[in-house]
């Protein structure tokens, strides 16, 4: 089977953005270790909460086809990455988005919205 992932993860105002925004970056790599190393509907389950089993009850082999994630624009990441508070916001989100590029390319997409209110 194949899924996709949209990300919309994300932490702003903690001592902790940067550990935050960047375990989206982990989670896009082990996305990308799943489709190539592969892995059946079992062991996708323990991370899914789902298993994916065909009507003969074997395991079908389990890809993530999409990645998405809710990112920023240019020019909300540039005024982050110079407000003192937010560095480690803007520092996790380009680890993640770096690594959604190397990882998935053309199939995956990065959302960017100026700025997203609420919580």
């Amino acid at each position: 089977g194949k899924i996709a992932v949209i990300s919309a993860m994300g932490s702003i105002g903690t001592d902790q953005d940067e550990l935050v925004n960047s375990a989206l970056a982990s989670a896009i790599r082990g996305a990308h270790r799943v489709n190539r190393e592969g892995t059946t509907g079992t062991i996708a389950a323990t991370t899914t909460g789902r298993e994916d089993e065909d009507e003969d009850g074997t395991n079908e082999v389990v890809m993530v086809e999409r990645f998405v994630l809710i990112g920023n624009t240019d020019r909300v990441r540039r005024l982050t990455r110079r407000v003192s508070f937010l560095k480690g916001y803007a520092a996790g989100k380009d680890e993640a988005e770096s690594s959604l590029r190397e990882c998935f390319g053309s199939r995956g997409c990065i959302i960017k919205p100026s700025f997203i209110y609420g919580g």
